[in-house]
Order: C-alpha cells, then structure tokens, then sequence
C-alpha cells in the first residue's frame, strides 16, 4: 500500500484481469493493458508499494446505473444479434469478468482521487456504453458507474468528466443528460465515431486533422471557463491517446508531446482548484501494441509529473 507521505509515486489501479483471450488481430488490442503495466514498472511509475488491486463488482453494483434487463443480458449472455453488432466485440463469459474487473478499477480509483488527490486506472473509459445498450468496444459505462456508486456511498455528491478522447462519450451523456450533478465535457473529433452524437454538457466538436497548438489552445480557453462556473467534489478524466496523429481510428493530428502537454495542462489545472482527479486511459489503436502501449503511459508520466513533488 502506498504511504501518504511519499513522493513521486501515485495510486495506480490494475488487475491482471483487465485482459482476457482475445484475437489478437481485432481493433480493440486487449494485449495493451499487460503491456502498459509492463512499461510502467520498467519507468519504475508502478511498484509493489503504490500497486492498488480493486475489488471483482456484480450485478447489484451494475444496476445502480445500468438498466436491469441489459445487464442480465449482457451477464446471461441473450444479447440479440443487433445488440453484438453495436458492441463490436466477439461475446464470451471471459470477456464480460473483464470488462467487470475494469469498471471495479474505475471505481476504486475514485475512491482513492478522494483521499489521495489522484488515482489513476490502468485501463478505462468505456464512454460509449448506455445505460441500456453496448456500443464502440463498450459494454458497461466505468465512469458512470462510479459515479453512482460513490454517490450511492455518500462519498460525492457532484462529479465533473473530462473526455478528451477522440470520440464523443456519448454514453456519458445518455447517463446525464439530465442530471445536474454531474457536469460532462467532451472535446472530440467531429466527423468521428459515434455517427450520431447524444448532446451533453458541453460539446466541442474538432476539425479532422488539427494539431497540437489549436487543440491546446481551446483546451486551454475551455477548461478554466467551466471549473469558474462547476465546482465538482470528484472529476474522471479520460485521457485517451486516439488523438494522435498515427492512430489509426483517429482523425486529429496531435504529436505524443502535445499529449503530454495536454495531460498535464488538465492535472495541473485540477490541481490549482483543489480537485481530486481519477484517471482512465480511454481509447487508443495502434497494429504496433507496444507503442501503442508506451503511449498510453503518457497520462501516468503527467501525473508523475504534476503530482511527483
């Protein structure tokens, strides 16, 4: 367990469950979680002592967000074919006990944001999920699970997203559009997946092929704007690295230094206001896992980095 008074090491959240057999040639690369725990601990970011393990969640935990009929489909598996085509993923008992092991690791981590500043999960935000439906490699919504879990605990009560990846969270905003509690920003690619967009908070659709500068500077124009007016008593920050200019289901043009750049900006920026942050790595897509791994640490060095001292 990782001691409060030591430094440079954050709360990192994994369970080797997190992947499962999977073919290796599908778009989603399950191997990038082993992966990046493995480039983690070669950085020497993740050790024994800031190692934290979360609990496996069930149904009952589910339900507190997700509609009970979907969840008992998706667990008993008698999801229609309509419903496997959305999710796009091939369905087996192992794939959900992961997708289980994940949203748990998101929930933990909020938990630690609370007493520790940050946390940061080794896998999350599967953003595309509603309440009642699968879609884009999601199945059940982490983000928004915590949420209503930490809120059922009494342990928040106001909760803000930042989802910078590239793709709208549309499943974030089918889970709040109505909710005042919870405030939902997405800064994603406009001609980008999903097709049709679920209207949240506050949208900020981006130009194919924008770079680090742009994308910056709007970042840095927004950010300050909504902490003025929301004041959350937890934020999840889904830092997908999909932005980058190789990935291959994305379509903006941002460097890995205008990642890091953007990273650190929201956790410093969070840090100013006072503001525990858990974090996700969200999506990313490269045929090269290990760089694709190696990116996916990008979110754990700005942590370092902001939180380290």
């Amino acid at each position: 367990m990782r001691d409060k008074n030591s430094k440079n090491k954050i709360p990192i959240v994994y369970h080797e469950g997190y992947s499962t057999d999977f073919p290796i040639e599908h778009r989603f690369v399950m191997r990038k979680f082993p992966l990046l725990v493995d480039v983690l601990q070669k950085e020497e970011i993740l050790t024994d002592k800031n190692l934290f393990v979360p609990e496996l969640i069930g149904r009952e935990e589910l339900l507190l967000a997700h509609e009970e009929s979907y969840v008992d489909r998706v667990l008993n598996g008698n999801l229609s074919k309509e419903e496997l085509r959305e999710m796009g993923l091939p369905y087996s008992k192992g794939l959900i006990e992961r997708v289980l092991w994940e949203v748990s690791g998101t929930i933990l981590a909020g938990e630690l944001a609370l007493n520790y500043g940050i946390a940061c999960n080794a896998g999350g935000g599967t953003h595309h999920a509603h309440p009642g439906k699968a879609s884009g490699f999601c199945i059940f919504n982490d983000i928004a699970t915590a949420i209503r879990i930490l809120q059922y605990k009494n342990k928040i009560k106001t909760a803000l997203i930042i989802d910078l990846d590239v793709h709208q969270g549309d499943g974030n905003n089918a889970f709040f559009g109505l909710d005042n509690s919870v405030f939902v920003f997405s800064m994603h690619g406009e001609k980008n997946f999903p097709i049709r967009k679920v209207k949240g908070d506050l949208d900020i659709a981006l130009a194919d092929d924008l770079g680090d500068l742009e994308y910056l500077e709007i970042l840095n124009q927004t950010l300050p704007l909504i902490l003025d007016k929301f004041t959350p008593d937890l934020v999840f920050y889904d830092a997908g690295i999909d932005p980058f200019i190789g990935d291959t289901l994305g379509k903006l043009s941002l460097s890995e230094e205008g990642l890091f750049a953007r990273d650190t900006y929201v956790l410093k920026t969070l840090r100013q206001h006072s503001l525990p942050v858990a974090t996700v790595i969200g999506g990313g897509y490269d045929k090269d896992h290990s760089a694709l791994a190696n990116r996916h640490g990008i979110i754990f060095r700005a942590a370092e980095e902001v939180y380290g001292s």
